[in-house]
């Protein structure tokens, strides 16, 4: 199946959300500062959840990516946002989740997790007072052709990302469970995929056997896979490249880990992740959009360089990004070298 949007060849776009309110929405014919959608998103959720407020951090990730491909795809740019909220009211229902670029066509949503370690998902229960249900992913779909939904589980060691298997449980029957339960949720809110993106436990004995027979299963159900390690410190990249990645469709590989602070470095630290991969098919180049090297100017750079052979880039994260000056230059920034050959502009967090 074919997209053609915007007549941009072969593209990959993507981005999430995850916190509540940094941003200017529009609102009708008037203009809503942040902090007034902050304030009524706060009030919802202690009438929904009470005492859930405690702090500005609500996990909710909403991943985009943007794919569009004629035949076989020969480019594809990836960015991956992780937003706050600028969420609007309608009907009683926030919508936290449409006010990425139009350009985004990739969303993932996260994080669901594990808290039992048997395999039983869980989504995060703000999704549905968030407006973030079947029929407004749809709405969005519908909005924004060619625009795609992914589940995102896991997520940040200290926050449920944390892989495991409940003792006298086995490989298999987590396996299966995992598979019921995941599946569930994607045709639950009307996504097309799977993010798998443990960021603790991944050198966990039983992670690689797991995590292929998921993939497995998920491609035998015709959803995209896709993975998201980290290179640096503590990273996650060896243990997911040791896995044989034949059932996932992109690497969603984070560059800002590292404090790379030279584009020669950033060249050279993806030049190597490809060369770790075997090939640079699966490869998307990730960097941040609030003040974690390599700045915005240094990332596009890289990325210039790298035009012929760089499969694409994803960002973190979306309510930065909004903020960036000029808004979301990195990902606007990063179409046009790919997609048209052209000099990064200018772009500053």
């Amino acid at each position: 199946m074919a997209f053609v949007i915007e007549n941009l060849a072969n593209v990959v776009l993507s981005a999430t959300l995850t916190r509540i309110a940094h941003c200017m929405v529009s609102v009708g014919e008037t203009r809503t500062s942040a902090a007034h959608h902050q304030a009524i998103v706060m009030q919802h959720l202690a009438t929904v959840v009470p005492g859930v407020v405690q702090s500005m951090i609500v996990r909710v990730a909403i991943a985009g990516k943007k794919w569009r491909t004629a035949a076989a795809p020969t480019r594809k740019i990836t960015l991956w946002e992780h937003t706050s909220g600028c969420c609007r009211e309608e009907n009683g229902l926030l919508y936290c989740m449409f006010f990425v670029p139009s350009e985004v066509n990739y969303m993932l949503l996260g994080f669901a997790d594990d808290p039992s370690q048997t395999g039983n998902f869980e989504v995060f229960s703000m999704w549905v007072s968030m407006g973030i249900t079947y029929d407004s992913i749809a709405s969005d779909k519908a909005a924004n052709p060619g625009r795609k939904y992914m589940i995102s589980i896991g997520g940040s060691a200290d926050s449920g990302g944390m892989f495991g298997i409940a003792g006298g449980m086995s490989v298999s029957q987590w396996v299966d469970n995992a598979d019921n339960s995941i599946s569930s949720i994607v045709n639950s809110y009307n996504a097309d995929g799977v993010d798998i993106q443990f960021e603790g436990g991944t050198s966990d004995p039983d992670f690689s056997t797991a995590i292929t027979l998921l993939a497995q299963r998920f491609k035998a159900r015709g959803f995209l896979v896709s993975v998201g390690p980290f290179r640096g410190y503590d990273g996650t990249w060896n243990d997911y490249i040791s896995l044989p990645l034949n059932d996932v469709d992109y690497v969603f590989c984070q560059f800002y880990a590292k404090n790379l602070q030279s584009v020669d470095s950033v060249v050279s630290d993806i030049t190597s992740a490809a060369n770790d991969l075997g090939s640079w098919s699966k490869l998307i180049a990730g960097f941040n959009s609030n003040n974690r090297n390599p700045n915005p100017s240094t990332a596009l750079q890289a990325v210039y360089q790298l035009k012929s052979s760089l499969k694409g880039t994803f960002t973190w994260s979306a309510e930065d990004s909004q903020s960036n000056s000029p808004p979301y230059c990195i990902e606007k920034n990063s179409a046009n070298i790919l997609n048209n050959n052209q000099q990064p502009g200018s772009c500053n967090w």
